[in-house]
């Protein structure tokens, strides 16, 4: 798994960045925090510098939007998701996307890939039938599984409140030279 990189300051006090790049295929898989060991060695001298680095497996970050937070049967779910990189940069990168009921079952699952680091093209319908509930929509990225993203929403049956208002007037008649008139508002 090593990798061997070269580079060569002329003056001296100078400094270079030297870039290297992990394949993830060639990480161990048994270990559960993974470690290099980066060894810094300059040429003609008998010291090196060693220092172990932890390699992190999280290939960036997904951010999942919808449109409203409570959904009714038969209502569209719209949502778009944001996949951006470690440094915070548009990434386009394949993802899946699954989606799970209130019990739990998944009822969607998709493979796609972000252009300009969003994906917006999939808005789905909940079923007139749907059970009540906490619903999600998790997304990760290809061979990261440990790392998904989760975006709850509700749905429930919104009726809306029933309510009353009486205007009741002391007087059945007022006279077109009344000045002031006295009533009643009643609610339920």
């Amino acid at each position: 798994m090593s990798q061997k990189n070269s580079t060569v300051c002329t003056e001296e006090g100078q400094i270079q960045t030297v870039e290297l790049e992990v394949e993830r295929d060639k990480l161990p898989t048994f270990v559960d925090i993974p470690n290099l060991m980066l060894v810094a060695k300059i040429d003609g001298v008998k010291d090196r510098k060693m220092v172990r680095v932890l390699v992190s497996q999280h290939r960036g970050y997904i951010f999942i939007q919808t449109d409203q937070p409570i959904y009714n049967p038969t209502q569209q779910v719209r949502y778009r998701i944001f996949a951006l990189n470690h440094a915070m940069r548009p990434h386009d990168d394949t993802f899946h996307i699954s989606i799970f009921n209130a019990a739990g079952n998944r009822i969607m699952k998709t493979l796609v890939k972000a252009q300009d680091g969003i994906f917006t093209d999939a808005p789905f319908n909940i079923p007139d039938v749907s059970e009540m509930g906490v619903w999600r929509i998790v997304a990760h990225y290809q061979g990261d599984e440990k790392n998904a993203v989760t975006r709850e929403f509700q749905v429930k049956k919104f009726v809306l409140p029933s309510f009353e208002v009486t205007v009741k007037p002391e007087q059945s008649y007022f006279p077109l030279n009344t000045e002031k008139f006295t009533f009643t508002i009643l609610a339920k």
